[in-house]
């Protein structure tokens, strides 16, 4: 009998109240993109019900009028969302930044591609 006295007195006694609630802090969203790797022809899941597949990559190496060395690549991707497919042609010329294009909800640019090997590879980034 004695016990069951002490035990709501324990609980009571764990919660001051004097105490105030500690303030939240709202968590930043990120607004860095994610980077996905992708190998020609294999389907990678981005989430939310949207998958991308590489079909092609180019990449061209040139030195511009003022003698500076570009970079263009060019990424063919299969996007789709819900069993709708769209086809998607990014592209990139470095050393300027990711040049982002909206598709299925998602903005995706060109990280990297190496269209030396077979199959061709690359990287996505993914807003």
């Amino acid at each position: 009998m004695r016990l069951s006295v002490l035990v709501p007195m324990l609980l009571l006694s764990g919660c001051p109240a004097s105490r105030k609630p500690e303030a939240i802090t709202p968590v930043a969203k990120t607004t860095e993109p994610r980077m996905v790797e992708l190998i020609q022809d294999k389907s990678v899941d981005l989430g939310s019900g949207v998958s991308v597949t590489l079909k092609s990559v180019m990449y061209t190496h040139a030195t511009d009028k003022t003698g500076r060395s570009v970079n263009d690549s060019f990424m063919q991707l299969e996007v789709t969302k819900g069993g709708k497919t769209e086809n998607v042609t990014n592209t990139r010329h470095f050393p300027d930044g990711p040049k982002f294009t909206t598709v299925a909800g998602l903005e995706l640019a060109i990280d990297s591609v190496d269209a030396y090997h077979s199959p061709s590879t690359g990287a996505v980034l993914v807003k």
